[in-house]
């Protein structure tokens, strides 16, 4: 192979305001016979060496490129090469380089913690597709082995998905339900977090209304069904469940029967018959959410009068209002017990757990719950405590044994 003069792209791809690395590596290898390292390294394009080296490695897992060693002045040099594949995908970038539209990045309070997946799952939410390059460059900068793991185990997860054809990546909805959750972790406003939280209740606002025509809701009821709705991810059983407005119903059943509501119940073969469907699918599908951890959210069941279930969700207002009673309880006791150790106010060991329930119970009748619900509470408190102590560190640990 002979040396000849490398031929460089015009001003309008190589000086943009947001430099096409692919684009303009393709476009050298396009119109040259070859390129080398040093080509795309030196003036004018002055691609930097880490940047080229992701893009290059990128091109050429995408079959776009090929790598060769070629004799040039008796010494072996390493070339690249525009495959077939390299050449379709120049043709699309120069058709729709004037189309092409600025990605959205991460806010800096997201950036400066090193959580990768957290950084993957912002871009392909607030972009409709990314490519591998897109990770590649400034202001993420993930490396390659690093983005690979990251893109593999979001990909297992279902919450990204990998476009074959197009070789790039973007979010589904259980992504989009862990992007949320995702959001809380970090010290952003309350109003930036609500945004977040509208753009998707604006996605399933239109099956929504036709769900609720002509039905008398309350709009707490609908508040909570549409907050269910949200962390509850439709495509984890849309294989099974192939009519979603079946999945609306069965939401719908956990939160028309929720402890705020009481003495008001729909039992479920009214709601079977109201709601046209069948029981055996609530019969089925409801232990599945409720007992058998279908998804990761937690749902609590409070059994009343032996035939009446109402259910309430792990972080819903009901339960973070009983989890800070309970938690709160728990420390009071255990503290002041040390403090009253071997005096006539310690309570013993065999009663500690009886008089935290008792507690408990005194403290959220006719509060948070009705008088007529104290008896259901207090069965059901013993499972919720023990499931707070597995869940939180309340360096109450002894309790556990008792239960």
């Amino acid at each position: 192979m002979e040396v000849t003069s490398i031929k460089v792209p015009p001003e309008n791809i190589l000086n943009t305001e947001i430099k096409n690395f692919e684009h303009i590596i393709l476009w050298m290898l396009k119109n040259n016979d070859g390129c080398q390292w040093s080509d795309f390294v030196s003036d004018p394009v002055n691609i930097s060496g880490s940047t080229l080296s992701g893009y290059l490695n990128s091109l050429m897992e995408l079959h776009y490129i090929e790598k060769l060693s070629l004799m040039i002045n008796n010494r072996k040099r390493k070339i690249y090469r525009i495959l077939p594949e390299g050449e379709r995908r120049f043709i699309e970038l120069s058709t729709f380089q004037s189309e092409e539209v600025k990605l959205n990045y991460p806010p800096q309070i997201i950036l400066n913690r090193r959580n990768y997946d957290h950084w993957i799952l912002w871009m392909v939410y607030n972009n409709t597709t990314c490519k591998w390059a897109d990770f590649l460059d400034d202001p993420l900068n993930i490396n390659q082995s690093s983005l690979s793991k990251n893109l593999n185990k979001l990909m297992s997860l279902n919450q990204v998905i990998k476009n074959e054809r197009e070789k790039d990546y973007s979010i589904t909805q259980t992504g989009k339900i862990e992007y949320s959750r995702m959001l809380r972790k970090y010290d952003l406003d309350r109003q930036s977090i609500l945004e977040e939280e509208s753009k998707r209740i604006e996605e399933i606002v239109g099956k929504i209304k036709d769900f609720f025509a002509g039905k008398q809701i309350q709009d707490d009821i609908k508040f909570r069904f549409l907050s269910n709705v949200l962390k509850l991810d439709y495509s984890k059983v849309k294989d099974i469940l192939p009519n979603e407005t079946d999945f609306f119903k069965i939401i719908l059943y956990l939160s028309i029967n929720h402890p705020i509501e009481y003495p008001n119940y729909t039992p479920l073969k009214k709601l079977a018959r109201d709601y046209q469907i069948e029981e055996r699918i609530l019969n089925y599908y409801i232990p599945e959410i409720v007992e058998n951890d279908l998804y990761p959210i937690k749902f609590f069941k409070l059994n009343v009068e032996g035939s009446k279930d109402y259910y309430f969700r792990s972080d819903d207002e009901f339960e973070k209002s009983l989890r800070t009673l309970v938690d709160g309880c728990i420390t009071k006791l255990t503290y002041l017990n040390k403090l009253y150790k071997a005096t006539s106010k310690e309570i013993p060991e065999s009663r500690f757990f009886d008089k935290i329930i008792e507690n408990i119970i005194n403290r959220a009748s006719g509060k948070l719950i009705p008088e007529e619900l104290k008896e259901s509470m207090k069965k059901f408190l013993p499972k919720y405590i023990h499931h707070l102590l597995y869940k939180f560190d309340t360096g109450n640990k002894e309790i556990c044994g008792q239960i």
